[in-house]
């Protein structure tokens, strides 16, 4: 087995890696410093730390400052690999001595952008592109938060660096760090199931090592799939019926019963599992379209509807068209407004929402491009088999998206975005590898 190896002394590694290291550490710690607001969902990875900051700032604000209270410490249920990249977060914050009660949101920010760079800087070629584009706004504001979708990010960055190098062992741990970072991603699980077997020799792994990680990988693809409360599955089962397929039904009793519940529910549609006037907010109901719904129906559902799911798709990815969630980027005490966003390291993010936003049907169209070009230029490539891979793996992270998560559009079709920037990459990294070809001299001609 071969020790992984970082091109130290390859010069034309530092001035890529330089540049990102510039465009991360300005957004993130010089201010005003860019962050993404909470929605409410970093208790899933706080609370264990008894970590919080004021509920008021919520959507709005991204406060720098967070303090330790018992208050905080809520046990939501949810269990993630971003809470390794918090404890770390937290570690630091008290090494350096910080002020007391108190952390300071940059600290995760640097964690995050650590490993982001670590993944760059593994890459073999020149990552310009790479730096353009996730060092876009989109991207980097998400480094200075607690979303479970960041660490998937940053854990899918480095699984690509180390299949790309060949590192069998870095790549295991960095798949089981990203399946296990974010329930919904789970399921990717087994497209690096299928590529550890299928690569298993320029990973180098065989025998033990190849069957305890193929092992290791599969247990965290079935913890990811059931260890999120049961409470969050009623309420994106739900929303999913009521607030994305009945609306547009034009049979909803028919469809009703096809998801176990009789005409009476009908009068919910149009409604969110955390709108006003939700019956998920009385005990008995909430018991009773738990016991009566699954995934499974929905799946099924879709399954003899195509066209709706192709429908809903091309939905979701409209409204994720906008690319960037509505969240403020700044802490209060800069005296934006509320919900104010960073115009600045926008380009790329604002290009994609020009050409994609309310079309849906358009990236659908721009993204099975992509896959086209990269597997075709790749075919022969020794990273083919990996190319197929993260293809898969968009129309999956984009399909969970958009039929399991009805809501907040953007945010959920984050890791879509990576994949489909990581494709783009790809593609231009094969075009340009094939031009250099083609501009070689023969032999006898030098």
């Amino acid at each position: 087995m071969k020790r992984p190896q970082l091109p130290l002394g390859d010069a034309r590694h530092w001035p890529p890696f330089a540049a990102a290291a510039v465009v991360l550490a300005v957004q993130l710690l010089i201010p005003p410093v860019v962050g993404l607001a909470n929605n409410g969902d970093f208790g899933k990875v706080l609370a264990p730390f008894s970590v919080g900051a004021p509920v008021a700032d919520e959507y709005a604000y991204s406060p720098l400052r967070y303090t330790f209270d018992a208050a905080h410490q809520i046990w939501t249920g949810y269990y993630s690999s971003a809470q390794i990249l918090a404890a770390f977060a937290v570690d630091l914050n008290l090494l350096v001595g910080a002020r007391s009660g108190t952390f300071d949101l940059r600290w995760i920010g640097i964690v995050h952008a650590v490993l982001l760079l670590i993944a760059f800087y593994s890459l073999p070629r020149r990552p310009w592109l790479a730096v353009f584009v996730f060092g876009d706004v989109l991207y980097v504001s998400q480094l200075n938060s607690f979303y479970m979708g960041t660490a998937s990010l940053v854990f899918l960055m480095l699984t690509v660096a180390a299949y790309v190098r060949g590192w069998g062992f870095v790549f295991v741990a960095a798949s089981l760090l990203f399946v296990t970072s974010k329930a919904q991603h789970s399921i990717l699980g087994l497209l690096l199931v299928a590529l550890l077997l299928v690569d298993r020799a320029r990973l180098e792994l065989r025998g033990r090592a190849l069957a305890a990680s193929v092992a290791a990988l599969l247990f965290a693809v079935w913890f990811g799939a059931v260890s999120a409360p049961v409470g969050y599955s009623i309420e994106t089962r739900f929303s999913a019926i009521f607030y994305r397929i009945l609306p547009k039904s034009t049979t909803p009793a028919d469809d009703l019963r096809a998801f176990g519940l009789d005409e009476s529910w009908s009068k919910y549609s149009g409604l969110f599992a955390y709108s006003e006037g939700s019956p998920l907010n009385d005990a008995a109901r909430r018991q009773e379209f738990a016991a009566r719904t699954s995934y499974t129906a929905i799946v099924r559902y879709y399954l003899a509807h195509p066209q709706f799911a192709a429908r809903d798709i091309a939905g979701g990815l409209g409204d994720a068209g906008k690319q960037r969630p509505d969240l403020g980027n700044f802490d209060r005490k800069y005296g934006f407004p509320p919900k104010t966003q960073s115009r600045s390291f926008a380009l790329w993010s604002g290009w994609k929402r020009a050409a994609f936003e309310g079309r849906g049907a358009w990236n659908l169209a721009y993204f099975l491009g992509l896959g086209i070009a990269a597997l075709w230029l790749g075919r022969s490539h020794p990273l083919r088999h990996g190319i197929a891979a993260l293809w898969l793996g968009g129309w999956l992270a984009m399909a969970v998206a958009a039929l399991a998560d009805s809501l907040d559009m953007p945010r959920h079709f984050f890791l879509y975005h990576a994949i489909e920037d990581l494709l783009l990459i790809v593609v231009s990294v094969l075009i340009v590898g094939k031009v250099r070809v083609g501009r070689r001299p023969l032999a006898g001609q030098a």
